[in-house]
């Protein structure tokens, strides 16, 4: 009975630790782990840079050499001669004129030279023949020994592959762009000399040494698109 008795109680102790383990409270476990904050999902709006202004290539002032460090006021050509007018035509050709020495053999530097005066021309058609009445209102005698620097913007709406030709009678060199397109100078008859060149869709800077000595004159510029007929090269393709 006593052994019975003991049982019991012993039994009944082991009972009441384990209720009293399993009802253990809240606290006296470590606090769980925190979790991590959610991410979000939604992505920044990405920045976009401020536009560039785009490099101006070209301006109606160039055609006048704005590439000149101080402005030049130069007597314009009037009334008319073989290569222009005093008619500026906003599509056409600005001419200026300068005097080069007797025995020149090849276009000089006319950067290094002073203009003597202005002209213009819708197209670069002259065909060879005699010079007479000089340049009215500049040399009205000059009918020598002058050199004339032809400049433009070169308006291309078609990109593509080209071809520049340029006919003179002496020396005459086409650059776009300050590069040498057709070389061509020398002083020799009447000659034709052709270059091809890879043209983007932008405004370009055409420009055309020409220089004379003695005899006739001549001066023509032609040009082609790829696969297209020749023409007067305008100063819009």
């Amino acid at each position: 009975m006593r052994k019975e008795f003991m049982l019991t109680v012993v039994l009944s102790a082991f009972a009441l630790g384990c209720t009293i383990e399993m009802r253990r409270p809240r606290s006296a476990y470590p606090p769980p782990p925190p979790r991590p904050a959610p991410q979000s999902t939604i992505q920044p709006e990405p920045t976009t840079p401020a536009p560039t202004t785009p490099t101006t290539r070209i301006g109606r002032t160039h055609r006048y050499g704005s590439t000149s460090t101080s402005p030049v006021t130069l007597p314009t050509m009037t009334g008319t001669n073989v290569f222009g007018s005093s008619y500026d035509d906003p599509n056409g050709y600005a001419g200026t004129l300068y005097a080069i020495p007797e025995g020149t053999t090849k276009l000089p530097d006319l950067n290094a030279l002073t203009p003597i005066g202005r002209l213009y021309a819708s197209t670069l058609n002259v065909r060879p023949r005699p010079m007479s009445g000089g340049f009215p209102g500049i040399a009205p005698y000059r009918n020598e020994y002058f050199a004339i620097r032809w400049e433009a913007p070169l308006v291309v709406n078609n990109e593509g592959d080209y071809t520049f030709r340029v006919a003179s009678e002496k020396g005459s060199v086409v650059r776009i762009d300050d590069m040498v397109i057709v070389d061509n100078d020398g002083n020799h008859p009447y000659a034709e000399r052709s270059g091809p060149v890879h043209l983007i869709k932008t405004t370009h800077v055409i420009t055309i040494d020409y220089f004379q000595t003695t005899g006739n004159v001549a001066l023509q510029l032609f040009c082609k698109r790829h696969g297209e007929a020749e023409m007067i090269c305008p100063t819009r393709l």
